[in-house]
């Protein structure tokens, strides 16, 4: 063996055997100092300039409280109230149990959501439950100014009538319609 492959491999081993140590060290000191992801990124609520999308749900599921709404005639009437362009609120029969319909149609001002909107229809579909209508369920069609649909959603009936018990709130029962909300 010449010297200088001699010294080449004393190096190499003397690198190892001195950085054994310090490697250990290192992985060591590093798993103490791991922080979870709950702890990088805590979740805070924030003040926001905007109202949240659950709170305007909810806000329209209360704005029939108290409303007497006892047939699909009064439904119509009370959306109009508050500003709906109601198309036409007809009811269809399947199996024995009417469904619902409703068409309406939205203004162009996209930038505020419809969250307001399905929790009025909502709440109102819940008084009209409450005064004995049987139906199956709301079936409601979002429809463009132009009257083209772009959107449904519906309203279960067995949500409505956990609410009308008061098993649920008005702000969980305002999100079991807005998961319904989607686009056509």
């Amino acid at each position: 063996m010449n010297r200088r492959t001699f010294l080449g491999n004393g190096l190499a081993v003397g690198s190892l055997v001195a950085l054994a140590g310090c490697t250990e060290q290192t992985l060591k000191a590093g798993k103490s100092q791991v922080k979870s992801l709950d702890e990088l990124y805590r979740y805070e609520e924030v003040s926001l300039p905007v109202r949240q999308r659950f709170e305007l749900v909810e806000e329209g599921v209360h704005r029939a409280e108290g409303a007497e709404i006892a047939t699909p005639d009064d439904f119509e009437a009370f959306l109009d109230e508050h500003g709906f362009a109601v198309e036409g609120v007809s009811e269809e029969t399947k199996a024995g149990k009417p469904i619902l319909s409703l068409e309406y149609a939205v203004d162009d001002e996209t930038g505020r959501g419809r969250a307001l909107e399905v929790g009025t229809v909502a709440g109102a579909y819940a008084a009209l439950l409450e005064a004995e209508f049987d139906g199956e369920k709301l079936d409601a069609t979002l429809l463009d100014p132009e009257g083209a649909e772009f959107g449904e959603f519906t309203v279960r009936t067995d949500a409505a009538e956990r609410y009308n018990e008061g098993e649920i709130s008005a702000a969980t029962y305002g999100k079991e319609a807005m998961k319904e909300l989607q686009s056509t």
